[in-house]
């Protein structure tokens, strides 16, 4: 039996191992004392505020009126709720993409201005968007959970 092939393999395992070695040695130093490049604190960012429903309907009616080129008062609210998105779509999923599947507390608002009807969808940050009509997926109503 030849053992030449494996001895050639060892011999390549310990040099490449001496090369690292060497190599970790010229590295950087390690220390117990902190890296003062690097600030002290951590800067926190506040996150935006959510919209409450009121807020966001106000944007969406904004943003239709806008876009139609007619005064915010000319814009009808046909629907507003707080909904339950069942995933990361928000109601309004585009062809081909993947969405997390997680339930998202939102708002869906139905406007129309004339014979425009329009959807407008918003996430937990209450920010809404319109979701074209061949797209939009109303979420279901929620069942009224209040005792009388």
């Amino acid at each position: 039996m030849n053992h030449r092939p494996i001895a050639v393999l060892i011999a390549i395992v310990i040099a490449l191992a001496a090369v690292g070695l060497v190599a970790c040695e010229r590295g950087a130093e390690i220390s117990d004392e902190p890296d003062m490049t690097e600030p002290e604190t951590v800067m926190e960012h506040d996150a935006p505020e959510a919209l409450d429903l009121d807020d966001s309907l106000a944007q969406a009616k904004a943003h239709m009126a806008e876009a139609l080129d007619v005064d915010p008062d000319a814009v009808e609210v046909l629907e507003s709720r707080p909904v339950t998105w069942p995933d990361g779509a928000l109601g309004c999923p585009e062809p081909d993409m993947a969405y997390t599947q997680a339930l998202v507390e939102g708002f869906y608002f139905r406007l129309r201005v004339d014979a425009e009807v329009r959807a407008y969808h918003a996430g937990a940050n209450g920010v809404p968007f319109h979701c074209p009509t061949e797209r939009s997926r109303p979420a279901p109503r929620q069942p009224d959970r209040s005792y009388q």
